[in-house]
């Protein structure tokens, strides 16, 4: 098995990637605490159209409880990035679903679409929107609610308005790209300071399922 990260290993990748973020704000250059690493490590995995928590040991979760102050390293990829699936622990790697068993989670949770069939919609969005990104927002937000296209517009658009406006709005975990050639992880740090649920949300348009690609409640801070 993959030895847990250390503090400094950590703290490393995340100032490589995309900065760190908390349940109740910005932590600026690192997380706070002490000890040798976060107090968990989480791995999230984006696919069409949903989300996959797994812990360090491989076991797949709906939803984390954790208390306030906890600390979270998040480990977050694509599950097309084959580069990066690669690279993550053995016991996570061999715990993603095969692209096979993810469609049938479609199947039980994402509409036909009325003019086609969802195995359709599942090629073409692969074909054309491969990419994903990860968020984490309070749940009850309309954050998905099938608005935006590939276009950009309504609430994903380029001038970034609504709850992803330049105020960051209802942000816990501002957006990160998750591109499906991605070399490696994207890692990312929050802290759990304020009590409630917190949902997974994709952010970047990619088909049909987009509207309905989200956790709900993933995280609860009690």
């Amino acid at each position: 098995m993959t030895p847990r990260p250390s503090r400094r290993r950590f703290l490393a990748a995340v100032g490589a990637s995309s900065g760190s973020f908390g349940l109740a704000g910005c932590l600026g250059g690192g997380l706070p605490g002490d000890g040798d690493g976060p107090d968990r490590i989480v791995y999230v995995g984006a696919y069409h159209w949903g989300f996959l928590l797994l812990d360090e040991t491989g076991a797949e979760h709906e939803r984390l409880v954790l208390d306030p102050g906890t600390t979270v390293g998040i480990v977050a990829f694509n599950t097309s990035a084959e580069g990066t699936i690669a690279q993550l622990p053995g016991s996570v790697r061999e715990a993603v679903p095969d692209h096979e068993s993810l469609e049938e989670r479609n199947e039980e949770r994402i509409p036909t679409p009325p003019d086609g069939e969802l195995h359709e919609a599942l090629d073409e969005a692969n074909e054309r929107y491969p990419d994903h990104s990860l968020a984490v927002v309070p749940s009850g937000y309309n954050h998905m609610g099938g608005m935006g296209g590939p276009n950009g517009g309504g609430m994903w658009g380029p001038n970034g308005g609504g709850m992803w406006g330049p105020n960051g709005g209802g942000m816990m975990l501002r957006p990160i790209p998750l591109p499906h050639d991605a070399p490696r992880p994207t890692t990312a740090g929050m802290v759990a300071t304020t009590r409630g649920d917190y949902t997974l949300s994709c952010t970047t348009y990619c088909g049909w399922g987009h509207p309905y690609m989200d956790l709900d409640g993933a995280f609860v801070v009690r």
